[in-house]
């Protein structure tokens, strides 16, 4: 067992602890923390690390663990101080303004195998008030909840699994008000296409495979296509989003209080609809 240079946290005598039941057993635990990070937490691009006692690390999470709130990108950076592998993990922890303010605090992660999963125990130590303790505290909750939802399943030397996805047969377009019944026109009357009647009052057109979706939309000066993703676990799918840095645009318009979907913008600002299967049209 390597150890590396200990922080002095002796004057910041805080700290919260927490132990629960995980589903993953202990070696994927490990590895999710040391090698896989990007496949549940941290912003894939963005995961410099290499498991090893005294070595530096550095990734991005960019979670929005409050529903209420936009995701925001948080840096994390730290280094290895022990490691056991499918046992201990033991590292320095250094957030910005919103965690420990760049105060390296330690952090160590101890795993035990059970019949069925793991017991994780977690301590983290060296914040200069119990209010910033109790404040992490809450947020590793969420955090272990997370992975746990994450790793559910995954057996040793595996991959956590991928949420399914597809593309959706609805594609909606965004047409100015001033172009809008020109556009109803051409799709119905010069290219001849099928009327879909079942959910008048909106305007839809049969498209091949696809269905063509009409959209008067105020504000706009020139059309945009929009796209259906369909997916069996909308969570997990925002969560995979959120780890690849990929931001929801929930504001750009309301889907229904109980609409099992989200909203989210491509790399060349393509929209999409992320939603169930068993909800989409």
């Amino acid at each position: 067992m390597n150890i590396a240079v200990m922080p002095d946290v002796s004057g910041r005598p805080h700290e919260c602890a927490l132990s629960r039941s995980m589903s993953a057993d202990p070696d994927t635990l490990y590895r999710a923390w040391t090698e896989q990070l990007d496949r549940w937490f941290a912003s894939r691009a963005s995961v410099h690390m290499e498991p090893r006692v005294g070595s530096p690390f550095f990734f991005e999470t960019v979670h929005g663990f409050d529903e209420d709130k936009p995701a925001e990108r948080r840096p994390c950076y730290g280094r290895f101080l022990r490691l056991e592998p499918g046992r201990l993990i033991e590292m320095s922890w250094v957030t910005g303004s919103s965690g420990t303010e760049g105060a390296e605090t330690i952090v160590t992660m101890e795993f035990s195998k059970r019949s069925r999963g793991s017991r994780l125990k977690l301590v983290h130590k060296g914040f200069p008030s119990q209010e910033s303790a109790a404040k992490h505290e809450a947020l590793w909750l969420l955090i272990l909840d997370h992975l746990d939802r994450c790793m559910e399943g995954v057996g040793p030397g595996e991959a956590a699994p991928r949420p399914h996805l597809a593309g959706g047969r609805n594609i909606a377009m965004k047409v100015p008000v001033h172009q809008y019944e020109e556009t109803v026109r051409f799709y119905r009357d010069v290219l001849g296409m099928e009327q879909i009647e079942e959910l008048l009052p909106a305007i839809g057109f049969r498209f091949g495979a696809n269905q063509l979706w009409l959209d008067q939309t105020p504000g706009m000066s020139q059309a945009e296509l929009w796209l259906e993703i369909v997916t069996d676990d909308t969570k997990a799918v925002a969560e995979l989003m959120a780890a690849e840095g990929i931001a929801r645009c929930d504001a750009i318009e309301p889907l229904g209080e109980n609409f099992d979907g989200f909203w989210i913008s491509s790399p060349a600002q393509i929209i999409h609809l992320v939603d169930h299967k068993s909800g989409a049209w």
